[in-house]
């Protein structure tokens, strides 16, 4: 049975390794694109709602990135944890969700891009009634 202090180390190295993967710009696309009015160029880190810049934490942008590059598609917890962020499932996807979704919508409450399927996921939707 390993120490606590071993695993504590263990532990820290995973999460290094599974977080280290946001500063390497070859583990995303170069080519900034846009859905709507949200624009966002990985290569630079920068993305823009309607033109205004917004300031996005690692997770919210990488969330982002994952959601635009999947638009229409339904996006399980877990899919979202290890492709977005190369870590297992964990409980703090709606969460982070949630940030992001104060971040890009104008209504957050009422969201249009990026929306909730029940008991299945999320889905960033590219298309929506202006309405």
């Amino acid at each position: 049975m390993r120490r606590i202090s071993e695993r504590r180390d263990c532990a820290q190295l995973r999460r290094y390794t599974e977080y280290n993967h946001y500063d390497n710009p070859a583990n995303t696309e170069a080519a900034p694109f846009q859905i709507r009015g949200i624009y966002i160029d990985p290569a630079r880190r920068v993305a823009e709602v309607y033109g205004q810049p917004v300031a996005l934490r690692r997770r919210e942008f990488s969330l982002l990135l994952y959601f635009m590059q999947n638009h229409d598609v339904v996006l399980t917890p877990e899919q979202i944890c290890e492709h977005a962020w190369r870590m297992e499932y964990t409980q703090s996807v709606g969460q982070s969700v949630h940030e992001l979704r104060k971040q890009i919508e104008v209504t957050p409450n009422r969201p249009r891009h990026i929306q909730t399927v029940y008991r299945v996921g999320y889905r960033f939707v590219s298309d929506f009634d202006e309405t």
